[in-house]
């Protein structure tokens, strides 16, 4: 891939693809290197070559003066929101690409393997790092809730929702494994799968990186099921990320079993699954306010076991293929049922 297509690619993708409104629209669209490097956008130089600390795009991004009035603390003279507002801030590892390609002139040679510095990637996907998880979640559900284009992403939601209660975790009773593989394997249900995994996926390897940093993303599902993370500065009208209908979890669970049986990202998937099944004890035991009859029925874990967090991690740790699937699905059932399911070995 040339360097400034790379360069397009971040732009589009901090606004999900979608057509942004005056008065700078998306002005990267249909733009010869040439033509992008000299434009003015409010009137400040998009870019000044081999200086990256006084272009107006990396100053947008960063939410540096005279941009960031929605960053707190505010800096002195922002008179503009940061880029792009009011979404999730761009990926550091994105915005360092940018000023590397700055500060090089703006060469457009092709670009084989884009590397980050790894100190800065490491400090960015740490556990521990609650800003990050807000940042992840915003935009997560800025795709996938508050932005998602009713013809494209919502239909394939929809066409999600209209089967995913035949998933055996979601009925009490044996496990009907053939009727769930004949309808995530009809070819409209394959296709909504196929792309909602790779806008998921997309958007936690921007943040966790690629490969998926385990250890920080199990630390975010944690968090976010057990409904603690920190109050969201950059979503003042719901600054709480957590989840909103405890059985989501369950809906999750079987979107991650589908991936997996149909090949789609499965090793990634097979790793999700399990993130996704901590997050959903951690909802179980750490939701206080849900009402009773939303709570999700986990009984073989205590909310007062010092170790219940590593127990659960240890419980799905080792497991893939079947047994990883019929754990999850025996998980599912307990969650929404209580009723008695085969602990996992």
């Amino acid at each position: 891939m040339k360097r400034f297509a790379h360069i397009v690619d971040i732009l589009e993708n901090a606004v999900n693809g979608e057509s942004i409104n005056a008065p700078h629209r998306n002005f990267w669209r249909g733009q010869t290197l040439d033509q992008f490097v000299a434009m003015k956008v409010l009137g400040r130089q998009l870019i000044v070559r081999n200086d990256a600390a006084n272009s107006a795009l990396v100053r947008a991004l960063r939410g540096l003066a005279p941009f960031g009035s929605d960053v707190v603390p505010r800096p002195a003279g922002a008179l503009f929101r940061r880029m792009p507002a009011g979404r999730s801030p761009v990926p550091e590892q994105s915005i360092a690409f940018i000023e590397n390609w700055i500060n090089a002139g703006c060469p457009d040679d092709e670009v084989t393997e884009l590397v980050v510095p790894a100190l800065a990637f490491a400090a960015a996907a740490a556990a521990g790092n609650f800003d990050l998880y807000n940042r992840f979640f915003r935009a997560f559900d800025d795709f996938f809730m508050v932005q998602a284009d009713p013809a494209t992403t919502g239909d394939d939601i929809n066409t999600y929702f209209g089967f995913v209660s035949d998933w055996p975790g979601f009925i009490q009773s044996p496990p009907n494994i053939p009727k769930w593989s004949n309808d995530i394997s009809a070819a409209a249900n394959t296709a909504a799968i196929k792309f909602l995994s790779d806008n998921q996926l997309r958007i936690m390897k921007s943040h966790f990186g690629d490969p998926l940093g385990l250890d920080a993303l199990a630390d975010a599902f944690w968090h976010f099921g057990s409904g603690d993370l920190p109050l969201d500065p950059l979503r003042p009208a719901d600054p709480h990320h957590r989840m909103d209908g405890a059985t989501m979890w369950v809906v999750w669970l079987g979107f991650a079993d589908a991936c997996i049986r149909l090949g789609i990202d499965a090793a990634n998937w097979s790793n999700i699954i399990k993130v996704i099944s901590l997050g959903l004890v951690g909802d179980a035991l750490f939701r206080t306010d849900r009402n009773p009859s939303e709570k999700l029925k986990i009984t073989r874990y205590r909310a007062d076991d010092p170790n219940v967090r590593t127990k659960v991690t240890n419980d799905f740790k080792n497991l893939s293929n079947d047994p990883l699937l019929a754990a999850c699905i025996g998980l599912g059932q307990e969650a929404i049922f209580g009723a008695p399911v085969l602990l996992v070995a």
